[in-house]
């Protein structure tokens, strides 16, 4: 849930560590998700 991953990053700032999900990972995820969109829209094949 988007709650606990927001906490995490606050929490990671303070503490100057590294977030449970870091950036690269997350934009992978939003790729993903959006090439679902984009299929079901299309009702094509949506290569990542």
């Amino acid at each position: 849930n988007h709650k606990k991953v927001i906490i995490d990053m606050i929490d990671a700032i303070q503490k100057n560590r590294a977030p449970m999900v870091e950036g690269p990972e997350a934009r992978k995820a939003v790729a993903v998700i959006a090439a679902i969109y984009d299929s079901s829209k299309s009702e094509k094949l949506v290569y990542l």
